[in-house]
């Protein structure tokens, strides 16, 4: 009769304290939307039989090659970006449209699902892969669990692909508070390299760094020089504009009173704020609810199409208004 020595006794202890492969498996699963690749099987020491097997019983789903899901884990949108990244190997990431969409850098989801590596890859996908010679920038907090390109790598990419660099900035300044400054030095360290959607996008953020250097009274004057040079009339400065009954709405530094317009004109510190943002934002919606009309501008439209600028104010100027219900006065509210 056979009886363990100690030592055996702690070696099969020790495998009943072990979980299952099957347990093990689906904690693995869980850390990847429910899904599975066949790397995962055969270091859990499961093999191809063992895949068949459960694909066989339902326990398993085939969703992309070599990629299996676990039954009951749901089809989504964000398992199937997952089951493309698995599907394409280690070190594969989401990238350009897709990342752009998991990270909130665009409010559209993209019909194909992208994906980035740096191997090469010849087999036929439902998805796109793109080829890269350096491995990608990657986000270092995954998108649910997902490994995506950094926000600034995406950027970059979708910048390349022709999407507005202003925008996306936007989006990254507001999501993520985003420096200029460290998207400046990032873009830096690479530029040169032949790497589309970098030029374009440092153009952009130098852009911006200059209107940062330009103080809202530069603005201004900027702005009045414009006036005046063409022949308009300046706005009123520093008006507080009040309800019917009396109490205050908002002051604004140009109101064009004869015309029932306020013009905003907004430095790049305004865009990046989001507490101004939104305070600026209802004051604006309440002003049109008075009958005012409300104008922004940027340094990008009086420097980059003036011309525009001083057709809109000479129009609005050129138009009575009629002041139905908006009491104004000068200095503090």
């Amino acid at each position: 009769m056979y009886s363990p020595t100690p030592d055996n006794r702690r070696e099969l202890g020790s495998q009943r304290s072990q979980p299952s492969r099957d347990v093990r498996l689906a904690q693995t699963a869980a850390t990847q939307l429910g899904l599975l690749t066949r790397a995962d099987v055969a270091q859990a020491g499961g093999d191809s039989h063992f895949v068949a097997r459960r694909v066989r019983s339902g326990m398993y789903e085939p969703v992309a090659p070599g990629v299996f899901a676990l039954a009951g884990s749901g089809a989504t949108w964000a398992r199937s970006v997952m089951a493309a990244v698995l599907s394409t190997g280690t070190g594969a990431v989401a990238s350009h449209y897709t990342a752009a969409f998991m990270l909130g850098l665009i409010e559209t989801r993209p019909d194909q699902i992208e994906v980035s590596t740096t191997k090469s890859f010849t087999a036929d996908r439902p998805w796109i892969i793109h080829r890269r010679h350096n491995a990608p920038d990657v986000a270092r907090a995954s998108r649910r669990a997902i490994p995506t390109t950094s926000v600034i790598q995406t950027l970059i990419d979708c910048v390349a692909y022709g999407s507005d660099a202003g925008k996306l900035l936007d989006a990254a300044g507001r999501r993520y508070r985003t420096k200029l400054t460290t998207i400046q030095r990032f873009l830096e360290a690479r530029a040169g390299k032949g790497r589309t959607g970098i030029r374009a996008l440092l153009d952009e953020v130098e852009c911006r760094l200059r209107w940062e250097a330009i103080s809202e009274s530069e603005l201004e004057s900027m702005f009045h020089r414009l006036l005046r040079d063409n022949g308009l009339p300046l706005p009123e400065s520093q008006v507080v504009l009040r309800r019917s009954d009396g109490s205050p709405v908002s002051r604004v530094d140009n109101y064009f009173a004869s015309a029932g317009a306020v013009v905003y004109l907004d430095g790049y510190r305004w865009h990046s704020d989001h507490g101004r943002f939104h305070k600026d934002r209802s004051q604006q919606n309440e002003l049109a609810s008075m009958g005012l009309r409300t104008f922004r501008y940027t340094i990008r439209h009086l420097e980059d199409t003036p011309e525009v600028v001083v057709d809109q104010i000479r129009d609005l100027t050129s138009i009575p208004y009629c002041n139905t219900g908006v009491r104004q006065a000068s200095g503090a509210a």
